[in-house]
Formats: structure tokens, sequence, C-alpha cells
């Protein structure tokens, strides 16, 4: 879809993309984005020493001067500490300020031994032994949306800064995948199928993140009919995937000498000349993570800005939704769902409301929810704070809102969708704190995408998408694993079916564990879903008694009257709370 003169959205007319070639884009921003080879020379200096400092405070009397004074404060933090990217000089200002200061070593800025031995041995491929480009993004889904035209569909829902200022930049695309039926992946708000939205890159420094939605786009059109649990969901939901929320910033790292640590976009207006430098903490643009026109935008519980210095990494720009990839992005999300809150302050969105937003940030290994400009809890916080726990079952993360485990962060998109619309949403901070491992901070060695951050992560978002028809309620029931189906199975057999029903699947790391109760029926359907008119089968505990938050439970499958070929399973649990969990999928063949 594509923004007309009157705003409306339309559909992008075929698989086609207008793309600026790199050697282009490079002339772009090296004419917006330098003062002069003195410029870049100081850059590159910069880089050189460009470290993460660990910044002890005592309280938010301690924190707020690093929240408002233009730091470069990382997703990340210890008990007693804040993380800040800089220099030395960085480190010297603050132990002016009264601060106890001690750098990191071994960064990714600047990498340890070990780490440098795994980049030294990986094969080049595009960029930082194997990142993908904003070009190949877009040929990806380009690639994806011809190869699987019955599943996925590409939406150009608007521009990057540079593209609306006429100096090249990008379109903002997105690609929805489901089984595509009538009125799928409309922008519509009143859609038939509940839908998700995976977003990354919004910071583009956080390279990770657009990766893992990589691998999150082909499991999804791979997995469809190979896959019982995949299918399952593709033909019940929406997946809406946007790899890249902040190309013209993403563009900027991708140049490298220091530009790496971009954070924001490439909006140069009014930008002081010392913006220009290309230090980390030194930057043009907006942090269109604290641009959402939320209801605390810019703001603090005590009144003061996040930060109003156009240099700041958290510049939160002159106004909320200031930027056009953010009111792109609020355009786009009032498509896809309705108004699901009440006009009362502090109303929460009805406890059946369908959807679920994920932002992919890094790093920290945290799953978080709001609100997170303000302390507090919001009014569905039960049913959100379940559903990150369950999420954080699958990849070990700590739960909970930013302000209880981190630290205030107005103005996020997270938020926005939340407050505006009612939806579950959700930022994931993908990697280890430990910069000096080789798949932890902004910059993990490439083969560390494979190896850790998408296994770990691919099931919490799979649950996502299973409980996106009412996740307030759904992720509250108990998490079914480990289906298994006798396959092939004989025909006129009684073919077994096992499970495990786990009330207990929950994160161990965060803040209000939910409790677990007992397990009090579980049951399987065969073949239709309950909305397709399946009727329910009871399934029996192994040890005689449902008695226990983790059961394992077995049923028999008649195959006497089952036509030859795949049939599949849909099994679900409930608990003592009376909450129904998501359904988990098998499927077996009965043999000719």
């Amino acid at each position: 879809m594509k923004a007309n003169s009157n705003g409306h959205l339309r559909r992008v007319g075929g698989p086609t993309i207008c793309v600026v070639t790199t050697l282009a884009l490079v002339g772009i921003l090296a004419s917006t984005l330098t003062a002069g080879t003195a410029a870049a020379e100081s850059a590159s200096r910069l880089e050189r020493h460009v470290t993460l400092l660990e910044v002890y405070v005592e309280d938010e009397a301690d924190e707020q001067p690093l929240l408002e004074g233009g730091y470069d404060l990382v997703e990340g933090r210890g008990d007693d500490y804040l993380l800040v990217i800089g220099t030395d000089e960085t480190a010297d200002e603050l132990r002016d300020q009264g601060y106890r200061v001690i750098p990191r070593l071994g960064t990714s800025a600047s990498p340890g031994p070990d780490r440098q031995a795994v980049e030294r041995d990986a094969q080049p491929l595009s960029f930082r032994g194997g990142y993908r480009t904003v070009d190949e993004h877009e040929e990806h889904l380009t690639a994806v949306v011809s190869q699987h035209p019955d599943l996925a569909r590409l939406v150009d829902y608007g521009d990057s800064w540079l593209k609306t200022q006429g100096r090249g930049g990008r379109d903002l695309l997105a690609v929805c995948i489901t089984n595509q039926q009538a009125g799928d992946c409309e922008l519509l708000p009143d859609s038939d199928k509940p839908r998700v939205v995976m977003m990354s890159a919004i910071h583009p420094r956080e390279l990770a993140t657009a990766e893992i939605n990589w691998r999150l786009v082909d499991d999804l059109v791979e997995g469809y009919r190979s896959d019982p649990e995949i299918t399952m969901m593709l033909d019940t939901t929406e997946v809406w995937i946007i790899p890249l929320a902040n190309p013209d910033g993403r563009d900027i790292v991708e140049l490298g000498g220091g530009r790496e640590w971009q954070r924001k976009n490439a909006n140069d207006s009014d930008t002081p000349d010392g913006c220009r430098s290309g230090a980390p903490f030194n930057q043009i643009g907006v942090d269109l993570n604290r641009n959402a026109s939320t209801s605390d935008w810019g703001r603090q519980d005590n009144g003061r800005v996040v930060s109003d210095q156009p240099c700041s990494s958290v510049f939160a720009g002159p106004s909320p939704a200031s930027e056009p990839e953010e009111q792109a992005l609020e355009s786009l999300f009032r498509s896809l769902w309705p108004d699901g809150r009440a006009d009362t302050p502090g109303a929460g969105a009805p406890a059946d409301t369908a959807g679920v937003f994920i932002s992919l940030h890094s790093f920290s290994d945290f799953v978080l929810f709001p609100p997170g400009g303000t302390a507090g809890k919001t009014a569905n916080d039960a049913g959100l704070r379940s559903m990150g726990f369950r999420m954080g079952h699958f990849n070990g993360y700590q739960v909970g809102t930013a302000p209880e485990i981190l630290y205030q962060a107005p103005g996020a998109t997270d938020d926005f969708v939340y407050e505006d619309l009612g939806v579950a949403s959700y930022t994931y901070e993908v990697g280890s704190a430990d910069e000096s491992a080789p798949c932890g901070g902004f910059f993990p060695i490439y083969e560390c995408i494979d190896n850790e951050l998408w296994p770990e992560n691919r099931d919490a978002l799979l649950y996502a998408i299973k409980a996106a028809g009412s996740p307030y309620l759904t992720s509250r029931g108990p998490t079914v694993t480990d289906v298994q189906a006798q396959n092939p199975a004989a025909p006129g057999s009684a073919a077994p079916i096992t499970a495990v029903a786990d009330d207990d699947a929950l994160a161990t790391d965060g803040i209000e564990r939910p409790q677990a109760t007992e397990i009090v029926d579980v049951e399987y359907y065969l073949d239709q879903l309950p909305d397709d008119g399946g009727q329910p089968v009871p399934m029996a505990p192994s040890d005689g008694a449902l008695d226990a938050p983790t059961e394992q439970v077995s049923a028999s499958v008649a195959t006497q009257d089952l036509a030859v070929g795949s049939h599949t399973v849909y099994v679900r649990a409930r608990n003592e709370a009376g909450f129904w969990g998501p359904f988990t999928a098998a499927s077996f063949d009965v043999a000719s």
C-alpha cells in the first residue's frame, strides 16, 4: 500500500521495487551526513575509542541526568549501573558529574581476542561478515511474494524521511503472510483473522533483529503445508512482518567508519553541524522509538524531557510522530487493528481483544511490555504480564515493564500500539548484554543468528502467533508441548496421541511471575478447529489424575472412518483458573 495525495493507502501494483543504488546512496549520505574530510577523520578517530561504559547509579535521581543529558543509553543495565556508549572523554565528563564509571573492554566497537578470531574466520557475504543490506532485504521480500503468491503480499506503507525530501531514500515495506483468502491482508481494521505484527530495526544499529525477521518470513512460507503448527497459524492468522522500520538509518549504518552506531533516522533538518561528526552519541536524526505519539511522549513522571538535544541519540523530535517513518507506522497500525480502548483515561482493552505487536530490539535478553514511559501498571497488566512470561519461557528472557527492569522510555512504539488501540504489545531485547561475548551487543558475529539468536526466539515468536486470537485470555492458560501422533497409522487401528500440558511454562526470571495452577482439562480436535465445527475429545492423564500444573496426557484416534492420507490433531488444555491455552498441532498419515 502507498499513501496517495489524499492520505489513503494503496497496494503495490507488482513485485518490482524502485531502490536507490548503493553508489548513489553513498553520494547522498556523504553530502548530507559529513562536514568534509576533517569530520570524517574525527569520526574514525572517535570510533577507535568507543566503548560501553558502566555508569553506577543508586536511584532514579541519579538516572535522570543520564536520561535527559543526551547520553547514548543502551537497552541494558546491571543491578546498580546503566550502560552508556561513549569514549574516554565521555567517561571523564561523567566522573566530573560525580558518577563512578567503569569502561568495559572487548566491546563490539573494540573486539576482544576471541571475537576477532571468529570474525577473521567468517566468510564475508554482505557486510560485517554476512548481514544483509537494505537492498537485499527488499529483494528478499520481492522474491518471497513472487514465489508464494498464495501466502505473501507486499505492502508499501509509506516513505522514509530522505524520500519525502526528494533525496533518494526508501519505501517502507511490510509483508503480510497468511493462507490468502478473499479479504485477507487488506488495510481494514475489521479483519476476519487476528493480526500479528513483527517489527525490527527501528534502531538500525541493532543488526540481529532484521535477520531474525528474515528467518521468520522464510520459516512461515516454507513451513506451510509441511509443518502442521505453521499451517494452523497461517490458516487462522495474518502475520505482518516489517524487517526494516528505519531503512534510511540502516543505510547509514552500512557506510561504517563510525556510522554503524546510528540509532536514529536521517532527518538532518536544522541539525547543528556538531551532530554530523559521526560519533555514536553525536548524530543527526530523530529516535523513532521515542517519537511515537503516546500520552507521555518526551517526558518522565517528573515532567522532564527525555532529550530535547538534536544531537542526542534519544532525541524525541520536535513533536509526537513528527517523522514520516513514525507517521506511516501509526497509520498502518490503525489500519490493521480496530480501536479497542475506551476514551476514559486508564481504561483497559476488552479481555478478548485480538492481535499482538512485537518490536525486536537489541540487546539484553528482555521481554518488555507497557507502560514503558511511566511507572505503574496498565488496566490489562495481568494479560500482558502472563503473555510476556509465556513467551519468555521459550527464549529465557527476563520479563517486566521497562521501568521495572530497565528505565523509563516514553514515546516507544509498543506503548503507542497498546495505548491507542489496546493491542497486546511487546519489545524483545535480543542478545546478551555482554558485548565481549560473540553473540552479545549490537553487532554479534553473523553466525550467532543461526546458532543462537534465531533458535532461542523462534518458538517465542510462534507462540505469539498462536495466541493472537485473544492473547490477554489465552496466555493465562496452559501451554501444550510435545504433541506426538503415531505416524503412519494403519487403517482401522487406534492411533495413539500423547502430549504435555504445562501451566508452569513461564519464564523463570521476571517481575511478578504468574502463579501456575493445576491442569483440569485437556482435549483434542481432529482435522477441524472449534470455529470450523470441530468437536472436542478428552485426553486422559498418564498417571490417572489431573492434579498438577504439568501433566502428561494421551488418547487414541480411531482410524477406521478416516480417509487415507494426512490428518491433524489440535490439542489444548485448561487450568484450574478457568483459562484455555492456545492449540498445538501435530499430524499423522493413515496408510493405504
